[in-house]
């Protein structure tokens, strides 16, 4: 396997590869998102304005995940020290 060639340094050109990685996910994740708002809202099982107003039942626990969420993400490109 080769090595990955380094552009700026080695540390921030590993922090752009998970930056670029991570992006493409959440590309494709808004790709199929939008793919199922469409199917759901054509067969009229939901409508997008249901989704854009939707209010969770526990907004604490939803921030919550959030947190760790990003606290994992960075947790992961954390310097040593």
């Amino acid at each position: 396997m080769t090595a990955n060639p380094v552009y700026l340094d080695p540390i921030l050109d590993q922090v752009l590869r998970v930056f670029v990685a991570l992006a493409a996910e959440v590309y494709v994740l808004r790709d199929r998102q939008r793919i199922l708002e469409e199917l759901l809202e054509a067969r009229g099982v939901v409508w997008r304005k249901e989704i854009e107003r939707y209010v969770p039942d526990d907004p604490k626990a939803w921030q919550e995940d959030r947190e760790t969420f990003m606290a994992r993400l960075f947790d992961v490109i954390k310097l040593p020290g």
